[in-house]
């Protein structure tokens, strides 16, 4: 089909799409997959996609009625193509139509051009992954037999944070397990997932709309009559899941940046950068606690201040030198916009940084600037205990290991915790105490297509990325033949 090229009205920039804009452009949007067709909700309902970018609608959703994720649970097929095949297919078609992509992205979620790019460049890599990954169906043991079995027919409810990536790291390894796949991205950004399950060629059903913007009760049957579900999302959306049945959650976070009193000054503050301004801190392991060595407090805090003031909060997103983004919607941002107000007027905590008013609110009405609160001792405060999903720092310090070890553990959430230290020993010894599924080292938000990431406590439990993410998607069972000579269960 030929390009069409769209003016998006307040951006120089023009989008460029394929058929699956046909989708979503429409007053009848036909964003659903159902049985490999391409259809709007079987009632009519939509739902408009307001863009961060502009806070301007730029298309609809078909909102999937309850009869229509009933059908797109019954009729889900597994892969009849051989699914390392469709997955490294998948893979081209991603690197073949990544500046697509990356471009309804940011109109999609508000992030720059530049991280989208990253973004769907690690998609591509994600599917290699899986593609290239055997699987031993079957393997004899001394005495039993294990076998390894699709699940079957699998739920995957993706976030609006990192659209594509999210679900692919669903999708690749659910698809190579051999189940079959039905998607229910985030109503808030889900047009590359269109684009994605319209284009990309994999057996992939598709459910649009639904919470947090429509009717829960209009996807029940995705948690209801699924084998297996995977959700990345809030701990408020998680409590509508099912009790007792198969799934993996992953639910966020309030990550601590250790720096230790022998750190590297200048990385720590660079690795404190990249854990809250991409996606506009609106990352699940971003590492909005600062847990600082009070031997270094001041001289890495001003160093912060000034990497934190250079940055140009005002550039378009479709600017290659652009640096922080938008927040998902409007309502979000005055959300976070008006907890930091409250925060600042208690006045329990110092305010070291408030760029809020940085911002030029009528080109990019959803974006917030950075703030950074000194906490001190007082962390009982929200500011440190709760997830604010915003570019929101809070800086404490410790005396000794010990006392950071105490800190950065003193929270319900388990997803990720980093450490900054010149002795790699004393650092290690750190990570292994820290009470979180990943643990970086001199480095933050660093993952891989083989880097397996999950979180404890109340971040979730499973694995999402390498072997393990793939082993979620397979179900195992022990066969045990008669030891001979043959016993009966009464002998025992």
């Amino acid at each position: 089909t030929r390009l069409t090229m769209i003016l998006m009205k307040g951006s120089s920039r023009r989008l460029s799409s394929c058929r699956s804009q046909e989708l979503w452009k429409s007053r009848s949007p036909a964003t659903l997959v159902i049985e490999g067709v391409s259809c709007g909700s079987s009632d009519g309902k939509t739902m408009d996609v307001v863009s961060p970018v502009t806070n301007e609608v730029i298309g609809k959703l078909s909102n999937a009625s309850m009869e229509d994720t009933k059908r797109a649970m019954r009729t889900a097929r597994p892969s009849k193509k051989d699914p390392p095949r469709a997955l490294r297919e998948a893979a081209r078609y991603v690197r073949s139509n990544l500046e697509d992509l990356a471009m309804l992205e940011t109109w999609d979620c508000g992030k720059p051009i530049a991280e989208t790019r990253v973004d769907l460049k690690y998609c591509a890599q994600i599917l290699d992954y899986y593609a290239s990954l055997e699987i031993s169906e079957e393997e004899d043991h001394q005495g039993f037999r294990l076998r390894r079995v699709p699940r079957g027919v699998c739920a995957l409810i993706s976030p609006w944070n990192y659209p594509l990536m999210q679900a692919i790291l669903k999708v690749a390894p659910a698809i190579r397990a051999g189940n079959a796949c039905v998607l229910k991205p985030s109503p808030l950004a889900s047009l590359t997932c269109v684009k994605f399950a319209n284009e990309a060629g994999l057996p992939l059903t598709l459910v649009t709309g639904g919470p947090p913007l429509g009717d829960k009760l209009r996807v029940r049957p995705l948690l209801d009559e699924a084998d297996f579900v995977s959700f990345t999302g809030s701990e408020k959306g998680a409590r509508d899941l099912p009790s007792g049945g198969p799934c993996t959650l992953e639910l966020g976070g309030k990550s601590a940046l250790i720096v230790l009193d022998d750190a590297d000054l200048d990385l720590a503050v660079d690795l404190a950068v990249a854990g809250i301004l991409p996606a506009a801190g609106q990352i699940c392991s971003a590492t909005s606690r600062l847990v600082l060595s009070s031997k270094i407090e001041d001289d890495f805090l001003n160093k912060l201040l000034h990497k934190l003031r250079s940055v140009d909060l005002n550039v378009s997103p479709f600017d290659d030198s652009c640096e922080f983004g938008s927040l998902i919607s409007k309502e979000h941002r005055d959300r976070v916009d008006a907890f930091v107000e409250e925060t600042t007027q208690e006045e329990q905590h110092e305010v070291l940084l408030d760029r809020r008013l940085d911002v030029d609110t009528k080109k990019h009405p959803c974006r917030l600037g950075p703030v950074l609160f000194r906490c001190g001792a007082n962390r009982e405060s929200p500011l440190w205990t709760e997830e604010i999903f915003g570019p929101v720092l809070a800086s404490t310090t410790f005396e000794d290991d010990r006392d950071a070890l105490k800190i950065a553990n003193d929270t319900r959430y388990g997803l990720a915790n980093a450490v900054v230290s010149r002795d790699s020993d004393r650092a290690m010894a750190l990570a292994k105490k820290l009470r979180s599924g990943v643990v970086w080292i001199n480095t933050n938000q660093l993952l891989t297509p083989e880097t397996p990431f999950g979180g404890v406590k109340a971040s979730g439990h499973g694995w999402e990325g390498g072997r393990p993410g793939l082993g979620e998607f397979l179900q195992l069972q022990t066969i045990i033949p008669p030891l001979p000579p043959y016993h009966r269960s009464s002998d025992y």
